[in-house]
């Protein structure tokens, strides 16, 4: 699985890099939806990958952070993304059950909650009618058909 999930999140942010130029050249909210679609991408996989990728089109330093709080498992932390706070519950990144019998299928675990503790919903609209959040969901939604229409894997 983490294979695939590798050649998903690999494609993803490929994807999302295609769609650069329509980001870059629209709103500020779409502005932000575009990093913030990156920032999101990019922690689940570095949490993946045993070596640090680098960010894309977001803060680096949002990203190391964003890192340390899922690999800290305390309490709760707050984060600010998809047009609003995030409250986030770090304890469940506490890899349990045969996810600690190795260390790949501990980062598998994480990467995976990372990619299952926000809350948004995949839209179609058109930009005029797009709130902030909408317009991150939909920053993610181009990144799927990126990868599967282009053959990206």
């Amino acid at each position: 699985m983490a294979h695939e999930l590798e050649g998903i999140l690999s494609g993803m942010r490929a994807g999302l890099g295609l769609q650069r130029a329509l980001y870059e050249s629209g709103s500020a909210f779409l502005q932000q939806a575009f990093q913030d679609a990156d920032w999101f991408l990019t922690v689940a996989h570095n949490l993946l990958r045993d070596e640090m990728l680098s960010a894309g089109y977001t803060d680096a330093t949002k990203v190391a952070q964003s890192i340390s709080l899922a690999n800290d498992h305390q309490d709760v932390g707050v984060l600010s993304v998809f047009g609003g706070e995030r409250i986030v519950d770090v304890t469940q990144f506490t890899p349990r059950g045969h996810y600690v019998n190795s260390e790949g299928l501990t980062r598998n675990f994480k990467s995976m909650m990372w990619l299952l503790r926000f809350d948004f919903g995949l839209t179609l609209a058109t930009v005029s009618d797009m709130s902030p959040e909408e317009a991150k969901a939909v920053a993610l939604r181009n990144c799927f058909e990126c990868l599967f229409c282009s053959g990206i894997s």
